[in-house]
């Protein structure tokens, strides 16, 4: 398994905390600079697949001391968690993603 996590900023400030993990078969994204670039569009440059989204949730949840320290923020205040599941156009997984929201730093449109 391999487990990437970014801490994503907007104008020098963290918006969110993004963690994927990904089956060993994509162990040259190591490789890869993954400074401000899409992880999908890298993902799909590399496997060749396109990412499908099986199944998303958002929920409240609040941060751990972890996710408070690395997105500038006190204990417990209240984030955005997405949970995301991503298959490639043959249905098999591709990769999963845990990302952690500031709300009053981000909004999301569907």
């Amino acid at each position: 398994l391999i487990y990437i996590q970014r801490l994503r900023t907007a104008d020098g400030q963290p918006v969110f905390l993004e963690n994927l993990f990904l089956p060993t078969s994509y162990k040259s994204l190591m490789s890869e600079n993954l400074n401000d670039v899409s992880m999908f569009n890298t993902i799909e440059r590399i496997s060749g697949c396109a990412l499908n989204d099986l199944l998303q949730r958002i929920e409240a949840v609040r941060a751990s001391a972890e996710q408070a320290q690395l997105l500038n923020l006190s204990l417990g205040e209240p984030l955005l968690y997405l949970n995301a599941y991503f298959h490639d156009q043959y249905d098999h997984p591709l990769c999963i993603g845990r990302q952690y929201y500031i709300g009053s730093r981000y909004m999301f449109e569907f």
